[in-house]
């Protein structure tokens, strides 16, 4: 008798916690389009330092095109987004150096911070080469932004 308790509970334990990674997971994948913050000007070119850069690319998504306008102009994160932190480019997909220099490397979100949520695979990278990078699976492959 005590194995059909036992087959009841760990049933519905193992039923939610599908249930509670099915919906986040979903969530994550269909999160809708944001506009981009009201600070972000679209199709402006972007100065920083020496660099001069007409942030355009078919195959970027316009909200990750909108944040890296905003850390271009303003080197930081904008409101309520995770950014600014090194990037240690472990998996060696970004070049290493530049003209015999180190690059060294940043990571941005995408996306706002949501409380409680995931934060998604999506993110920039820039290097201090004035390079931009997106990937949308979290560091296994990058788009050069140019």
């Amino acid at each position: 008798m005590r194995w059909k308790k036992y087959l009841s509970w760990t049933g519905w334990l193992l039923a939610i916690v599908f249930a509670v990674l099915y919906f986040n997971t979903r969530q994550i994948s269909n999160r809708p389009q944001v506009s981009p913050p009201e600070y972000v000007v679209q199709d402006k070119e972007i100065t920083n330092d020496e660099f001069t850069n007409n942030v355009t690319n078919n195959d970027v998504p316009s909200q990750a095109l909108s944040t890296l306008q905003y850390v271009l102009q303003n080197d930081r994160a904008p409101e309520g987004y995770v950014g600014g932190r090194k990037f240690y480019n472990r998996e060696k997909q970004l070049p290493l150096s530049h003209n015999s220099q180190v690059i060294s490397y940043r990571e941005w979100d995408v996306w706002p911070k949501e409380k409680g949520k995931n934060r998604g695979p999506e993110r920039l990278i820039t290097g201090d080469n004035k390079t931009a990078y997106y990937t949308n699976n979290h560091y296994k492959t990058f788009i050069q932004i140019q």
